[in-house]
Formats: structure tokens, C-alpha cells, sequence
């Protein structure tokens, strides 16, 4: 039986049997390939725009659980942090092994919040090769409603030398 190639329009010879078997006729697997190709990138397009950022628009990661790129989700995770409170982390902290280690994560928040005190001078004496964030008032200090944003706040940091810091700590 003759039929007409779907992809080139090409006239071939096609036995009756499999002519039954399939409405689609092709005259070649790479005629056949390009049929079906078409489709694929059609549906293509549609996964670059599944894996735009929400918030920006702009290209994110296909293997992130979030929908948002890396700077928008970090901005707000910080925003996120920053309004919970010291009750909340000893809370979330009791659930694991290491329960008294919120304070680090304090003190972690504080460097990446601050990144323009970090690089600074120590205040008493200049050296600048080491500096470390010191809170005025201790974490320990705090009640367990304030915030993280008020403990890592720029008014309660001071910039010190290991040495300055070990001295303030130790009045």
C-alpha cells in the first residue's frame, strides 16, 4: 500500500498490516525521530520558565526545593531569621544533641548580617589582621521574647581584636 511520510511528504511503500496498526506513517526512524522531536521541544520551553525565580525572574537552580534564585531566597531566610525569636532557636536548639549551640548560631548570624563591620579595625587599638563581633550585651543576657535582629542589631556589636574581646568579656 502506498502512503505519505508525515515528516518530508515523501510517497512509500507501506504493507497493509502496519498501515491498520498505526494512523502515523513515517517513511524512516529519522523522519519519525523528527516527529516526535518537534513535541519534545515544545514542552522544552515550558521547563525554562519553570525554573525562573519567582521573585526576580531571573534563572534559578533546577535542583532547589524553593522557587526562588539563590539571592532572593537568601534575603528573605535573613528576614525570616532576623524576626525570630531567642525562645524559638533554645527551642528548636533543645530538640537536637547539641542544645547550647544557638549561641554560635547568634554569633554566626551576626557576621553574616554585618558584613561591613567584619572587615573593620579593632575600635581600641586598630590591629586589623583578626578581628572578631563582640555583643555589648551578652546573649545569655536576653529574654527569651527578643528578637535576633535586636541581639545581632549593629548598636549592640562591637568590633575587637581577640585580645580586646577576651578583656570586655572578662570585664
Amino acid at each position: 500500500m502506498t502512503v505519505i511520510c508525515e515528516t518530508c511528504k515523501k510517497e512509500f511503500d507501506k504493507l497493509e498490516r502496519f498501515v491498520k496498526k498505526s494512523e502515523h506513517h513515517f517513511c524512516s526512524r529519522k523522519c519519525s525521530n523528527t516527529k516526535s522531536n518537534e513535541n519534545r521541544w515544545k514542552n522544552h520551553v515550558t521547563l525554562k520558565e519553570k525554573y525562573k525565580c519567582q521573585s526576580c525572574g531571573k534563572k534559578r537552580d533546577y535542583r532547589t526545593k524553593h522557587l526562588l534564585c539563590e539571592v532572593c531566597y537568601s534575603i528573605t531566610q535573613t528576614d525570616k531569621n532576623k524576626s525570630t525569636t531567642l525562645g524559638e532557636l533554645k527551642h528548636k536548639h533543645n530538640q537536637r544533641v547539641n542544645a547550647r549551640w544557638y549561641s554560635a548560631e547568634i554569633r554566626n548570624f551576626a557576621r553574616n548580617w554585618n558584613p561591613t563591620l567584619v572587615n573593620k579595625p579593632c575600635q581600641e587599638c586598630g590591629y586589623s589582621k583578626h578581628t572578631e563581633l563582640c555583643h555589648i550585651k551578652a546573649i545569655k543576657n536576653f529574654d527569651d521574647d527578643a528578637t535576633l535582629g535586636e541581639i545581632n542589631h549593629p548598636t549592640n556589636l562591637l568590633v575587637l581584636c581577640p585580645n580586646h574581646h577576651w578583656e570586655f568579656d572578662n570585664k
